[in-house]
């Protein structure tokens, strides 16, 4: 195959690709939760307010650090503080899982900014699709298959990744799977598409593709999140806080990071 057959098979599994996404999110597709903020007023986002408006969040952490502000592109958004010398969710963040009808099949967007000024440090957690909400995380494996979290995070400098904890995880911790290159950058809005395919039983076919704006950052295929049938994405864990859990993953100052525009969709 010569380097022009090559480019051009190459731009053909692209817009394959691109062509999948879009299917996953056109009107055929079922919108299983949709957030836009923009009905919500103003001022302190509460674990009440949250459980009123998602009834299916059967827990909340949020701890007077969440708000409502007006965006100037975005309008209303969900302002999330981290206070400086915070650590994990208790001391930074917050995290809920919010839960709908289990499937194999899951595709979820939202939009992000890191606010001028924002101190990546060594990195923190960002929202992702999961198994069981928060059940495989904080270092508990999931060597029982029936469960599996792919939430995202910055590392140092802004580098972007998808943290996973699945059956097969190597890691003491979490699987880092970088990006590519990405680097979050602060005053700069990020829209980032999830989707995740669960393997059959039996089988090693898992599929998961990240978009940030529109650009295919990862396809990760051929690997297993689960076991047997069990383990079907039942969720969205909203989990973002700085951390790791020592001293030295923390800002030295207050920092803040704003969501928008969360849609989850079901092919």
């Amino acid at each position: 195959m010569n380097i022009k057959h090559y480019t051009v098979f190459i731009n053909s599994m692209v817009m394959l690709l691109l062509s999948s996404l879009a299917s996953a999110m056109s009107a055929d597709a079922k919108t299983v939760f949709e957030e836009s903020f923009d009905d919500i007023p103003v001022g302190a986002f509460t674990e009440s307010e949250a459980a009123s408006r998602w009834p299916s969040i059967k827990w909340a952490q949020l701890r007077g650090r969440f708000s409502i502000v007006e965006n100037q592109k975005q309008g209303h958004t969900l302002r999330a503080k981290y206070p400086a010398g915070g650590v994990g969710p208790s001391e930074s963040g917050g995290q809920f899982p919010l839960y709908f009808e289990p499937a194999d099949e899951y595709t979820l967007s939202y939009k992000l900014y890191f606010e001028e000024g924002f101190e990546f440090v060594l990195g923190g957690k960002l929202p992702g699709l999961a198994s069981g909400g928060e059940k495989y995380s904080g270092g508990i494996h999931a060597k029982t298959g029936d469960g599996w979290t792919a939430r995202f995070m910055y590392r140092e400098q802004g580098q972007a990744e998808v943290y996973l904890y699945y059956v097969d995880n190597p890691e003491q911790w979490g699987h880092s799977v970088l990006l590519g290159d990405l680097k979050f950058e602060t005053g700069k809005w990020y829209t980032i598409v999830q989707r995740i395919k669960l393997n059959k039983p039996g089988q090693a076919d898992a599929l998961l593709q990240v978009w940030v704006n529109d650009e295919m950052l990862l396809d990760k295929q051929n690997f297993r999140l689960r076991l047997g049938e069990k383990g079907q994405i039942d969720s969205f864990y909203f989990s973002t806080f700085f951390g790791g859990n020592q001293p030295h993953w923390a800002p030295k100052k207050d920092v803040y990071i704003q969501f928008d525009d969360i849609t989850i969709v079901r092919p």
